[in-house]
């Protein structure tokens, strides 16, 4: 069952909200501090036949889990759950997404947009991706050209394997 945190819920535009939501279980958190593992098949149980019926996610895991070479990040991830719904005068919205949640209910939207801010980008550094090719390189350097030539572009470190 889960329950909302505080009552948290935070009205982003007429179209989305945001809520963030907790399990009934005392060892759970609205954040997990990553665990690194090689592991290839850590995400899934049974992906021979993926179908709703027989592929398991592990949440935990996947949620969790990055590469070890990726170590050096010591990254947190949250957890912010945000469902689209149609704008409406019904204050109750969020009881919507909360029952599709309860009732294991697909929700439509994959994905929340939110508004970032200008100031978001004052201070953005970007780090390249190991693997990137020149194309991907020009595409960035030529967003960051158009858009904000304040922005840092660092190329990664690690050293994978391609």
């Amino acid at each position: 069952m889960y329950k909302v945190v505080e009552n948290v819920k935070k009205e982003v535009d007429s179209d989305y909200f945001i809520n963030v939501w907790q399990l009934d279980k005392p060892t759970f958190n609205h954040y997990f501090e990553t665990n690194y593992s090689d592991e290839e098949r850590i995400f899934m149980k049974d992906t021979s036949t993926p179908t709703q019926e027989s592929y398991e996610y592990q949440v935990d895991a996947a949620f969790n889990t990055k590469a070890t070479c990726w170590s050096f990040e010591k990254e947190i991830r949250f957890i912010l759950l945000g469902c689209s719904l149609e704008p409406s005068q019904d204050t109750n919205n969020w009881q919507l997404v909360f029952n599709n949640i309860t009732d294991k209910k697909n929700i439509s939207s994959r994905f929340v947009d939110l508004m970032l801010f200008d100031d978001f980008f004052n201070n953005l550094t970007i780090t390249t991706g190991p693997l990137q090719d020149e194309a991907e390189r020009i595409i960035v350097h030529s967003l960051v050209q158009k858009y904000n030539q304040n922005i840092k572009i660092l190329d990664s470190k690690l050293q994978l394997k391609k």
